[in-house]
């Protein structure tokens, strides 16, 4: 099931997914969002669109809510500043229990991009990472490159569950239009009960990196907690638990990231904030010739 799975998340990448999106990670990320109306029926196994197991009570309208765009909005300010430098830590647990860490120091300027650098391992230390107008180039001086090479936006990054389309942007709202939301009770590990919207986030364009995100964000704060990605069949890939909120930053945000792949029973890899700061920088940081000094 997982071939074919894979397969498929293939075919719609060819199919048109041609930029990256801005999860934040996480997301990271992240991303790359809510609890969606199940993927057509011919689907199923590790693509089943069944609930998450956290769900309090039935769904219902949101009363008096704001709009999904708003609340896409909302959420991507409360992971990120506008303007940051972060050190990040991921963990990657294979199904064989092998681990794997990897850090990294982030600079990233809304509407802009982002520039990373990996700190460790030793081995992988100075390779750097440019996101700008949709595309993420990788340089790695200690292999004795002389130019960036482009990377895929739904390959895995660095054999991570993130995509490199999750890594390095922060935003939705350019890539997704948050559909009417919904609210529920969910029960989270961290935070107990608490009341959320439900925001599905459909692609604007063609060339967005998922056919369907659908997030779970607190109404009081709009903290996103839970978010699913699907493939435009409908397929169920992967999904993101978003814990250890803190004050950071100026405001309460997730510091931890969850990220399971449902297409490989038992891999998941962990994206850990080790600090976040707001600052500014130059233009020169978010251009090829900084990349490849």
């Amino acid at each position: 099931m997982g071939k074919r799975i894979t397969a498929e998340y293939r075919d719609n990448y060819k199919a048109g997914a041609g930029r990256a999106t801005r999860s934040w990670i996480i997301l990271l990320c992240v991303t790359g969002l809510l609890v969606a109306p199940g993927p057509p029926g011919g689907d199923s196994g590790t693509g089943d669109t069944g609930g998450t197991g956290g769900v309090a009570a039935q769904e219902r309208p949101a009363a008096s809510a704001p709009s999904g765009d708003e609340i896409l909005r909302r959420m991507e300010e409360t992971l990120f500043p506008d303007s940051y430098r972060m050190e990040m830590e991921m963990i990657t647990l294979e199904a064989s229990g092998r681990e794997r860490t990897l850090e990294l120091d982030v600079l990233y300027r809304r509407g802009t991009g982002s520039y990373m650098e990996i700190l460790a391992p030793p081995r992988s230390r100075g390779t750097r990472f440019l996101q700008r107008d949709g595309s993420l180039w990788m340089f790695m001086p200690r292999g004795g490159a002389r130019s960036a090479i482009r990377l895929a936006p739904r390959d895995s990054f660095q054999g991570s569950v993130f995509a490199n389309s999750d890594i390095g942007e922060s935003s939705y709202t350019d890539d997704y239009r948050g559909m009417d939301p919904r609210r529920e009770r969910y029960r989270h590990p961290e935070l107990g009960e608490v009341e959320v919207f439900i925001v599905e986030a459909v692609p604007r364009r063609p060339e967005a990196p998922y056919g369907r995100v659908v997030a779970r964000v607190t109404v009081e704060g709009f903290i996103p907690l839970h978010m699913e990605y699907y493939v435009r069949s409908g397929l169920r890939i992967k999904e993101m638990e978003l814990s250890q909120i803190r004050e950071i930053a100026g405001r309460r945000r997730p510091t931890r990231m969850d990220m399971r792949a449902l297409d490989e029973e038992g891999k998941v890899s962990t994206l850990w904030v080790r600090s976040l700061r707001e600052e500014t920088f130059p233009d020169r940081i978010f251009t090829q010739r900084h990349l490849t000094r």
